[in-house]
């Protein structure tokens, strides 16, 4: 039962007081930042899906050829 209780108490300090305070101390990016990661995410997620498809187009075409 100590164990459990030592368990709840430290999940209590974690919880309310070391997580608060560890995010205090995080560099928080601003809006363009934010922006600019976003779109370079969308633009490289758009490349490599266009990327795979070609290939799977050409990889799809000569599996049909040479099932003939």
């Amino acid at each position: 039962m100590k164990g459990l209780k030592n368990f709840f108490s430290s999940a209590k300090q974690f919880l309310a007081v070391d997580i608060p305070a560890e995010l205090k101390k995080v560099s928080w990016p601003n809006k363009d930042a934010v922006y600019s990661s976003t779109k370079a995410v969308i633009v490289s997620t758009v490349v490599l899906s266009l990327y795979i498809s070609f290939f799977d187009a050409i990889f799809k075409y000569l599996l049909e050829f040479t099932a003939k």
